[in-house]
C-alpha cells in the first residue's frame, strides 16, 4: 500500500506475528475491537430459521475469480480472498477490490441469503468505499436473473443485508459475490469483510415489501427546472414536503438523470457521489414526512455536459445494441435501488419511453437508402432484426425496394413506407427487453408506455396509425405507467374542449391501455390537465374555466382504472438553462476568470466575486426557443457595502446596483441563447443564477410559491381519492 500509515500497521503486524511464533503463542487476528456485536454459531437456530448453507464452512468449495497469493506486506492473510478469524465476531471472508466468489446452490424452499458487511477497520480510514455486487443466475446461464449493488462506506459498522430466494424454489441457481473500488478510482483501503454469510431456511414464506396505498403524487423539483434540480441545495425541502403533505399528496416523484448519477461509462463506470448523497437525503426526509417516493429512472435531460461529459444521446443510441452500455445502465439502475431500498419511503419506479425516443427521431431524420441510414440500421441491430423476422420477398415489398438481398442492404425506411412500422415494432421489442433486464436490478419496475399512436401507411400506401400496445403489459411489473394529457384522442388543431368531452377521451385512453395491459392498474405519472408549452400550443386544451370541472369529475374514472396519478409541475418552474446555478457543486460547470471562489454562508454555497472576477457559462441549445424575453435572475448578498453586478448575454451588458440582499432580475430582448457572463465592481455574493424565457405552469403554485387558481380544486380531488 502507498499509505505510510498502513505500511507501519502491516510492519507492526508482521513483527508481532514473528515474535508470537517464536514464543509459541497462537495469534488471533483482531477483526474489530467492538464488543457489542452478538456472536452466532452457524449451526444454531435463529428466530425460527436455521442455517442451510454456510459460505465460511464451505469456503474451499467456492469458485473464485481474482483470488491469488500476495505478499503479507500487501495484506496479512497473503491472499486477495481469505478466510479470517476474530475472537468476538467469528470467522469471516475478506475480499479486496476486483475479486469474486460463487457457489452452485439448489433452493429447497423458503430460503434467503443474509450477511453483514463493512470495510475492515484496520484500513477504513484510508478507504473511500467499495461496491459489493450480488448476482443470481439460473444454472448454465450467463444472464443474471437478479442483480443487487451495495455501496460499502468506510464508516459502515456491520450493515445487514438479506435477499429472499423463495421465488427460485426447487431450482438450481448460481450465487455470485464480487467487488470493485466503488467507482471512485481509488483502491486504497479496499478490504471488504463479509460476516455471517449464510443461507437460512424458514417455515414461513418471505414476502417482498408491498405498498397498497393509492398513489397521489407531486413531481418534486425543489426550486429548480427538472434538468438541473440535482444541482440544487434543497434548502427549503422541509417546507416543501410539509406543503405537499398539507395539499393531500402522499408521495413525490423524482426524475433521476442517468448521466448526472453515472457521469462516465466504460470498462469502469464512475458515479456522482454528490447526487447519490442528495437522493439519500431526500429519501430520509420523505421518511420523516411519511411520504412515498417514486423514481423516474433514466431521465434524459441534465446539464452535466458542462462538467466535460459527452453527449447523453449517444448512450440512448448505443444501449440498443451495445453490451457495455447496457451493463452500465443496469449497474446504474441497481445502484439507485440499493440507495432506495433502505428507506421506508421508497415505493417504486418506472422507466419512460420518452427518455429513449430520441433514437426514433434520429431514425426518421436519417431514413432512406443512403450510407448514414444503413450504418445506423447496422449499429442498432435493426438490419439483423429485419432479416431474422421477415422473408426477403416481403422485405422488398415493405421497403418498396427490389435491390435488397441481405442484411447489409437494410437501411432505416422512410416514414411514408410501409416498412417503417417494422422500426416501431423493433423498438417496442427493445423497450420490453430493457424493462425485463432492468427488473433484475429493480424489482417491480414499471414503464411509462406511449399512449399516442404514430403515423404510418399500410401496404397500399393509405394513412394508418401504429399503436404501441405491445409495450402495455409491462411484464414483470404489477402496474403499467402512462403520461396522460388532454390532447390524447383529439385532432389537435387548436381546439378548446369541454370537460365532458375531455373525460370521454380520458376513458377511451384508459380503456385502451387497460386492454393492452391485460387488466393491470395504471399509474398516470404525468396527469396533464393543463399545458402552456408554446411548442404544443396547437394541441387541444380544456376550456380554462372548466379545468376544475374536469378534475372534480375525474375520481370515478381514476378509481376504476388507476392506482394513482402524479402532477407535473406541482410548483411552476422556469426553463432554466444554467448548470450548477446554486454552486452546490462549487464552480464546476462555470468558466472562471479572476478572484472568484465558493464560500459556505449560513449553510449554503455562495459565489464570492471580487472586483474584476468573472464567471461565465454557455447557455446555447439547452432549452426550446420561446417567443419571450430572456431573463437572468440571481440572488445577491452584501458583504460591507453596495456593489455593481454586470450581466452580459450575447455581448449585451446590463448593470445592476446591489444595495440590499435579495432577488434581482435582468431582462434582455430577443430569444438568442449564448454566453452568460457575470462580473462585479466591488465585492459581494452571488447565488441561484437562472436564465430563462419560459415558465412551465401547473396552476397550483407559481414559481415563487404563491397559491394558484387550481390548488383548492386539486386538494379536493386528492381528498376524494384518499377517501375512496
Amino acid at each position: 500500500m502507498k499509505s505510510k500509515r498502513l505500511i507501519a500497521i502491516f510492519l507492526c503486524f508482521f513483527l508481532s506475528c514473528t515474535a508470537a511464533y517464536l514464543i509459541g503463542q497462537n495469534i488471533v487476528l483482531p477483526l474489530t475491537h467492538k464488543d457489542d456485536i452478538s456472536v452466532q454459531e452457524n449451526d444454531k437456530e435463529i428466530t425460527g430459521e436455521s442455517i442451510a448453507f454456510s459460505f465460511v464452512d464451505n469456503f474451499d468449495n467456492l469458485y473464485f475469480e481474482g483470488k491469488r497469493d500476495v505478499s503479507k506486506e500487501e495484506n496479512p492473510w497473503g491472499s486477495t480472498i481469505a478466510k479470517i478469524e476474530d475472537d468476538s465476531i467469528g470467522t469471516s471472508i475478506m475480499m479486496v477490490q476486483d475479486t469474486g466468489m460463487s457457489i452452485d446452490y439448489h433452493v429447497k424452499g423458503n430460503e434467503s441469503i443474509s450477511w453483514l458487511y463493512n470495510i475492515h477497520p484496520w484500513v477504513s480510514e484510508a478507504s473511500d468505499g467499495m461496491s459489493l455486487y450480488v448476482r443470481i443466475y439460473m444454472k448454465d446461464s450467463d444472464m443474471p436473473i437478479l442483480r443487487r449493488s451495495y455501496m460499502v462506506e468506510p464508516n459502515d459498522n456491520y450493515v445487514s443485508a438479506e435477499l429472499p430466494l423463495n421465488e427460485y424454489k426447487d431450482k438450481d441457481i448460481v450465487i455470485s459475490f464480487s467487488t470493485d473500488n466503488g467507482g471512485n478510482g481509488d483502491s486504497a483501503g479496499d478490504w471488504l469483510v463479509l460476516n455471517k454469510l449464510n443461507i437460512s431456511s424458514s417455515e414461513t414464506e418471505i414476502l417482498a415489501r408491498e405498498n397498497t396505498d393509492y398513489w397521489i403524487s407531486a413531481h418534486y423539483f425543489a426550486d429548480s427546472w427538472p434538468a438541473n434540480m440535482w444541482d440544487g441545495e434543497f434548502e427549503n425541502i422541509d417546507k416543501d414536503l410539509q406543503r405537499i403533505c398539507d395539499d393531500g399528496f402522499n408521495s413525490i416523484i423524482l426524475v433521476i438523470p442517468w448521466r448526472q448519477f453515472q457521469p462516465v461509462i466504460g470498462k469502469t463506470n464512475a458515479y456522482n457521489k454528490n447526487a447519490y448523497d442528495k437522493l439519500d437525503m431526500i429519501l430520509s426526509k420523505a421518511d420523516e414526512y411519511n411520504l412515498g417516493v417514486i423514481f423516474r429512472v433514466g431521465y434524459t435531460w441534465d446539464y452535466y455536459q458542462n462538467r466535460g461529459h459527452g453527449d447523453i444521446l449517444e448512450r440512448y443510441e448505443n444501449i440498443v445494441n451495445d453490451s457495455q452500455t447496457m451493463d452500465a445502465w443496469l449497474e446504474y439502475v441497481e445502484r439507485l435501488y440499493a440507495v432506495a431500498d433502505k428507506h421506508e419511503s421508497f415505493w417504486g419506479g418506472f422507466i419512460c419511453w420518452e427518455d429513449f425516443w430520441n433514437l426514433t427521431s434520429k431514425a426518421k431524420t436519417v431514413s432512406g437508402k443512403k450510407e448514414e441510414s444503413s450504418l445506423l440500421a447496422q449499429n442498432i441491430g435493426f438490419s439483423k432484426y429485419v432479416i431474422d423476422n421477415y422473408e426477403i420477398s416481403d422485405i422488398r415489398k415493405m421497403f418498396d425496394d427490389n435491390k435488397i438481398y441481405s442484411e447489409e442492404d437494410i437501411y432505416i425506411p422512410e416514414q411514408d413506407k410501409y416498412a417503417f412500422r417494422i422500426f416501431y415494432e423493433f423498438y417496442d421489442l427493445f423497450l420490453n427487453e430493457l424493462l425485463l433486464y432492468s427488473q433484475t436490478a429493480f424489482p417491480n419496475l414499471s414503464m411509462e408506455v406511449r399512449v399516442d399512436d404514430d403515423f404510418v401507411v399500410n401496404e397500399n400506401g393509405e394513412n394508418r396509425y401504429y399503436s404501441h400496445e405491445n409495450t402495455y403489459l409491462c411484464n414483470g411489473s404489477d402496474y403499467t405507467t402512462i403520461m396522460y394529457g388532454i390532447p390524447i384522442g383529439f385532432e389537435n388543431r387548436g381546439e378548446r374542449v369541454t370537460w365532458e368531452a375531455a373525460l370521454g377521451k380520458t376513458e377511451e385512453a384508459l380503456e385502451k391501455v387497460k386492454r393492452g395491459a391485460q387488466g393491470k392498474k395504471i399509474f398516470i405519472d404525468q396527469f396533464l390537465y393543463y399545458d402552456n408549452t408554446q411548442e404544443f400550443s396547437h394541441n387541444a386544451q380544456l376550456i380554462r374555466e372548466q379545468i376544475d370541472d374536469y378534475l372534480l369529475g375525474a375520481p370515478a374514472l381514476l378509481k376504476q382504472f388507476t392506482k394513482g396519478y402524479g402532477v407535473w409541475p406541482y410548483k411552476d418552474c422556469y426553463s432554466d438553462a444554467i448548470a450548477n446555478g446554486s454552486f452546490s457543486d462549487n464552480l464546476n460547470g462555470w468558466i472562471v476568470e479572476g478572484d472568484a471562489e465558493i464560500k459556505k454562508v449560513q449553510g449554503n454555497n455562495k459565489c464570492l466575486l471580487v472586483n474584476g472576477a468573472v464567471i461565465k457559462q454557455d447557455t446555447d441549445g439547452k432549452v426550446a426557443d420561446n417567443e419571450n424575453q430572456l431573463t437572468c435572475k440571481f440572488d445577491a448578498q452584501l458583504i460591507e457595502s453596495e456593489f455593481i453586478v454586470k450581466v452580459s448575454l450575447n455581448g449585451e451588458v446590463k448593470e445592476v446596483l446591489i444595495d440590499t440582499d435579495g432577488e434581482y432580475f435582468v431582462e434582455f430582448d430577443g430569444n438568442k441563447w449564448g454566453d452568460l457572463t457575470i462580473s462585479v465592481d466591488g465585492e459581494g455574493f452571488i447565488d441561484n443564477v437562472k436564465v430563462y424565457n419560459f415558465c412551465q405552469q401547473g396552476l397550483l403554485y407559481d414559481a415563487h410559491g404563491r397559491e394558484g387558481e387550481l390548488i383548492d380544486t386539486m386538494r379536493s380531488l386528492n381528498s376524494k381519492m384518499k377517501a375512496e
